[in-house]
Order: C-alpha cells, then structure tokens, then sequence
C-alpha cells in the first residue's frame, strides 16, 4: 500500500511525465487515476544472473535493465525515484554520473 501511496504521490507532482518501470508479471498496469506517461516492463532475470547476485551484489532484475535503458535514454529524464534501497542501491552512483538527481524511498 505504501508503494501504491508514493507512485499515486509521484504522478501528482509530475503531472504526466512520469514512467513506470515494473516487473513483467504485473500484466497490463492499467490504473487510470493516475497519470503515468510510459510502463517500461522488465523481465525476470536468466537463472544464471539469479545465482550469481551474491557476487555481483546485484539482489533485483532491475539493476542490468536500468543501466542499459538509462544510457540510451538518459536525456528523458532529470529525476530517478527508486522504491526500496535493495534496487536504489546499486544504481544511484551509476544515475548520479549521467547527471540525474535521484531519489530513494525505503
């Protein structure tokens, strides 16, 4: 419910310029109260990826698929808002270095 609240809180303030990236298996995020511009979906990570995120400290699937958006397609976006430290981890240095503020919520 407290993801729910921020997101619903985040596209107030943004005012229809906010994308969501999720995970694959929430099908078809369709919420028409809230004003989300882009759903970028990510996929479940190979089982290969998942046995070696204690090595490579990478815990979620979105870690390797937000580099690779984010380098593309850094010139959309001034502000990350990762919910939960476990994902904000590992990329709020790599998001500081293309210039972007980010923002972590616990």
């Amino acid at each position: 419910m407290a993801s729910h609240a921020y997101l619903r809180a985040c596209c107030d303030i943004a005012q229809g310029k906010l994308d969501l990236m999720c995970a694959s298996y929430i099908k078809d995020f369709n919420d028409n109260s809230m004003n989300i511009s882009k759903v970028i979906y990510v996929q479940e990570r190979p089982f290969f990826k998942k046995l070696m995120s204690p090595i490579t400290g990478y815990m979620s699937r979105y870690v390797d698929f937000a580099i690779t958006y984010l380098k593309k397609h850094s010139d959309l976006y001034d502000v990350v808002i990762f919910d939960h430290s476990c994902i904000g981890g590992p990329l709020v240095r790599f998001v500081n270095s293309l210039g972007k503020k980010t923002i972590t919520i616990h």
